[in-house]
This record gives structure tokens, C-alpha cells and sequence, in this order.
């Protein structure tokens, strides 16, 4: 998605879901989802970690992709001074689509990894509700349920 290209149109769920949609949701496009959904949501190390495992599918390095957008999460935990405790998942999350160097059509394996990565770190061992896990897993529900992956 460039950045002169408008979103698609959203239920309420998050994703378009009309017959007439024959392309299948990003991985970009769900993080930028999860970001309107959890936009005052404080960032966290559970967070950083599911952003890592996305920005990482999406791309198909396996690695951190330098300067991105879990790179940057990263920084502002871990550097109180230039954000910190104020930053919101939002304010990380807003361009994903087009701050990903390569962006893939969201899978239900995508879906499970981000999941893992979101319980590993997260305190409770849990996915938090409407998260980025759930909010990836919703989107490859929706690939899925549409035939497109």
C-alpha cells in the first residue's frame, strides 16, 4: 500500500470482508489495524515482541529488519528519554504497510507464530484481547474464510 492509496473500507472487526475484496489482507494492513484498536494502549515488551514476529513474516527474513518498525518499538522501551512510558502502540503501528520493506498476505501459520511471540513475553503467559495477536488472527480468519490463502 503506498501512501497515496486510501484503506480499504472496515467492518467491525476490523477488515473488509466483502466478496467483492479479491486481495487478501497484509500483514502491514492487520498491524495498522491492531494499531487503531490498541492506539492509547502503552507499548510493551509483549508487543515489541509480536511486532518483531510480524515485521518478520512479512518481510520472510527470519531476522530484524534494521531501522523498522520493531527496531523501533525496541528503542522507545528501552529508552525512557525518547518516549518511553508514553508511547502508544498506535503511534508505532500507524504506517505499517508502508514502513515494511516487503509486506505477504497474512496465513493462519503467520497467525500462530505472532501468537507465540505475543505469550512468551507477555506477564499473564497470555494474548491480550484485541491485541496484535488476536488482531492477526482475525485477519488470517478472514484470508482464510475467503479462499485467498
Amino acid at each position: 500500500m503506498s501512501s497515496t492509496q486510501e484503506r480499504r473500507p472496515k467492518d467491525a472487526t476490523g477488515f473488509t470482508t466483502t466478496e467483492e475484496d479479491t486481495k487478501p489482507i497484509t500483514i502491514g494492513e492487520a498491524l495498522e489495524v491492531a494499531g487503531d484498536r490498541l492506539a492509547d494502549k502503552p507499548l510493551s515488551e509483549s508487543d515489541v515482541r509480536a511486532i518483531q514476529s510480524a515485521e518478520s513474516r512479512a518481510t520472510g527474513t527470519g531476522t530484524n529488519v534494521r531501522r523498522g518498525i520493531a527496531a523501533t518499538a525496541q528503542a522507545f522501551l528501552d529508552t525512557p528519554a525518547i518516549g518511553g512510558d508514553d508511547v502508544k502502540v498506535g503511534e508505532v503501528l500507524s504506517y505499517a504497510s508502508i514502513q515494511l520493506p516487503h509486506d505477504k498476505p497474512v496465513t493462519p501459520e503467520d497467525a500462530s507464530v505472532v501468537r507465540s511471540a505475543e505469550i512468551r513475553n507477555s506477564p499473564t503467559l497470555e494474548a491480550s484481547e484485541g491485541g496484535i495477536a488476536v488482531t492477526i488472527s482475525q485477519a488470517a480468519a478472514v484470508n482464510k474464510s475467503a479462499g485467498l490463502v
